[in-house]
């Protein structure tokens, strides 16, 4: 389901005098302005009394029926294979769960997640807020969508992991999606480094008193090469927390990583080659 079909289901929804918020994938790129990740369905948190008006006006678009996970929850798909997920909520009716928590009737969403708005395209939607998305994400098998999501959003808004996450950061799939990247960048980092330590630093010794001068392992001492090593990395660390600035948090990922090591790389060989140092990285 692209953006731009988003918008038009919702905007015709809307249209029709139905009362629904925007859930699961892209509720939570509403809610961070963009989207970060491609999206298989729509999910739509609809209001129970408006359920014939809702079944209606999807039979219009040419959405039928594909299965359902009880008789609040179904899936539709038209002829083009977009889907919709629906979950019915009657929010005139007010609960309290086994944990004492206050709850709405039919899906027992929880009282208070349907204040939020965000954006699709530009487009201001009513969306689950930010806590409850962090809170969804849970109670069932982890797949890389339901990270990618979490993470996006305990970047943007500060919201603490829960604890599934925090221990599931580490594993084999996590490393499968980031590791080569970071892999390769520092190799790359490494080599600038060994190309700009003396150069760089001996340069600097020549203008400014103290700085060390000479080949060898002592470059590795230039403060100024260390710097520079210190404010690539910074470049990578901040680029990796603001993965909704970009179209991906993948795309984040090898922009900051191979991106900026492969400038800093080609940036350390102009410079040898404008200021001739050379002599140093041959011997």
């Amino acid at each position: 389901m692209k953006a731009n079909e988003v918008i038009d289901i919702v905007g015709y929804l809307q249209g029709r005098g139905i009362r629904l918020w925007v859930d699961g994938g892209w509720g939570v790129d509403a809610l961070l302005g963009i989207q970060t990740r491609p999206h298989a369905d729509l999910d739509l948190a609809v209001e129970l009394a408006d359920r014939p008006l809702y079944e209606a006006a999807v039979a219009e678009r040419g959405y039928a029926f594909m299965y359902e996970d009880g008789p609040m929850n179904w899936v539709v798909e038209d002829g083009n294979g977009r889907q919709l997920d629906v979950h019915l909520v009657d929010t005139s009716v007010e609960l309290v769960d086994d944990d004492g928590g206050r709850i709405y009737g039919g899906i027992p969403y929880p009282v208070g997640c349907f204040e939020a708005t965000g954006t699709i395209n530009g487009v201001v939607v009513p969306c689950c807020t930010a806590d409850f998305q962090m809170v969804s994400h849970t109670g069932y098998a982890i797949a890389d969508t339901d990270r990618s999501d979490v993470m996006a959003i305990h970047r943007r808004f500060g919201i603490p992991l829960p604890d599934i996450y925090r221990t599931d950061l580490p594993d084999h799939q996590a490393f499968r999606r980031n590791g080569l990247a970071m892999l390769i960048s520092m190799l790359l980092l490494v080599a600038a480094g060994f190309a700009l330590s003396d150069n760089f630093g001996r340069w600097l010794a020549e203008v400014v008193p103290g700085m060390p001068k000479g080949c060898g392992a002592d470059g590795w001492e230039s403060a100024p090469s260390l710097l520079l090593l210190y404010a690539a990395t910074g470049a990578v660390v901040w680029v990796r927390r603001h993965p909704s600035r970009f179209k991906s948090e993948r795309f984040a990922t090898s922009a900051a990583l191979i991106g900026l090591s492969v400038l800093v790389v080609l940036g350390t060989f102009v410079w040898l080659l404008v200021t001739g140092g050379w002599g140093c990285v041959m011997d």
